[in-house]
């Protein structure tokens, strides 16, 4: 991996940070408004890394078009459960905030590897084709949403046997890459 390559990756490993921590905001609509900002920052900071040209205006209906090709019908279930589950004192209110912030890291990372892609293969924003870049970012998304329930899957099954010896084992999650593909 070039230096330039790790420093892409670097920048959407840190915005997809910043997307858990803004999914946490246990305000609806503002939760979604600070991770349209977060993706907004990580998109300039990737076109600045790339030298390429860089709009406001572009970059806000570009993750707009993006985010509702991925997740459509994903975003619709989880606001409605999302909405459901904030009305629940405390436990509900967790709960919506901790998949919300799952639901925005996973996101942005795919938004990030999308554009980390388009730009390294010498894109520019106004060569971004967005119907092929929705398209992308839904495969990747789907993809991203297989990996964690495989995860997840075998985290309970360790955990169920580090329960029964009385230890507790953590894994890192995140280890499983997503290839994104050239916008």
């Amino acid at each position: 991996m070039t230096d330039s390559q790790m420093a892409a990756k670097n920048i959407v490993s840190k915005y997809t940070l910043y997307a858990a921590g803004a999914g946490l905001v246990p305000i609806p609509m503002l939760d979604l408004a600070a991770l349209a900002a977060v993706n907004l920052a990580m998109i300039q900071d990737i076109t600045k890394h790339y030298g390429a040209d860089f709009s406001e205006e572009w970059g806000k209906s570009t993750i707009a078009a993006l985010l509702a090709g991925m997740t459509a019908t994903s975003l619709a279930k989880s606001a409605g459960a999302v909405s459901v589950l904030r009305v629940i004192p405390i436990v509900g209110q967790a709960v919506a905030s901790v998949s919300m912030s799952v639901f925005g890291s996973a996101a942005t990372n795919v938004v990030g590897r999308v554009f980390v892609a388009h730009f390294a293969a010498g894109g520019t924003m106004l060569s971004f084709d967005v119907e092929q870049a929705k398209k992308s970012a839904a495969e990747q998304y789907a993809k991203g949403k297989g990996v964690v329930s495989r995860q997840i899957d075998k985290g309970k099954s360790m955990f169920s046997k580090s329960e029964a010896e009385g230890v507790v084992v953590a894994e890192d999650v995140m280890s499983a890459e997503m290839v994104a593909t050239p916008a």
